[in-house]
C-alpha cells in the first residue's frame, strides 16, 4: 500500500517543531519515503586520541616497561590497554 504523505523538509525546522509532528504523526503514514537502515552498523573510524600527562613512580615505569617488553609492546600502549580493560570492567559492574 503506497501512502500518499511527505515527510517534510526537517532541515527547515527546529528540533522542538520536528518533535511536535511526530508526536501528531505516526511513522507507518510515511513508510514509502523512509529507507531501510542496518541498526548492526558499526562505526569504524578510528577514536580520536588525546595525550595526558601522567606522574608516576620512576620504578613504577620501569615494571611497566619489562611487562611490555615480555609482551612485545610499546609501554604506552600496555598503559591505554589496561586502562581501556579496568574502565570496561567497571562499566560491567556499574
Amino acid at each position: 500500500m503506497k501512502s500518499k504523505k511527505k515527510l517534510p523538509n526537517f532541515k527547515n525546522m527546529t528540533e522542538h517543531e520536528e518533535q511536535e509532528f511526530w508526536d501528531k504523526n505516526s511513522i507507518i503514514d510515511y513508510a514509502d519515503e523512509v529507507k531501510e537502515i542496518d541498526l548492526n552498523y558499526i562505526d569504524q573510524r578510528p577514536l580520536k586520541k588525546t595525550t595526558i600527562n601522567l606522574r608516576i613512580d620512576e620504578s613504577l615505569k620501569n615494571q611497566i616497561k619489562k611487562i611490555a617488553l615480555k609482551k612485545g609492546l610499546p609501554y604506552q600502549t600496555l598503559i591505554y590497554m589496561w586502562l581501556k580493560e579496568h574502565i570496561d570492567n567497571e562499566g560491567k559492574a556499574a
